[in-house]
């Protein structure tokens, strides 16, 4: 059974990677219709179009790190309440994005954030 929170993090999650995609779509359309303005031959325009849409922009990289941040809150939410990790829908799309060594690293080290930040807290 799917936890409600986790399933709604990870929609969330997606819509944030959703828009990161169109904003990098956009991106590189626009670098293809601004060198074609100025007559840039095909295939250097498409290159520059797609090194443009590659290209690590300060708020798209926040989005990317936001969906990251919301997948690993949804599977520490799924661990604390018992799920299943076959049936944590956060932990399923992390799995697509990083592999489970990588994962497990991330969700250590987001850990080890949550008890500093309790430590402080108390």
């Amino acid at each position: 059974m799917r936890t409600a929170n986790c399933a709604r993090l990870a929609y969330a999650a997606r819509h944030l990677l959703e828009v990161d995609a169109t904003l990098r779509r956009s991106t590189g359309e626009t670098v293809t219709e601004a060198l074609s303005a100025i007559s840039v031959p095909t295939l250097a325009g498409q290159l520059a179009a797609a090194v443009a849409a590659r290209a690590p922009v300060p708020p798209l990289t926040q989005l990317r790190a936001a969906a990251r941040a919301l997948r690993l809150l949804g599977v520490l939410t799924c661990m604390l309440r018992g799920a299943a990790a076959a049936n944590c829908l956060c932990l399923m799309d992390l799995l697509k994005e990083v592999t489970g060594a990588e994962a497990g690293v991330l969700l250590d080290q987001e850990f080890q954030g949550l008890s500093r930040s309790l430590g402080r807290a108390a």
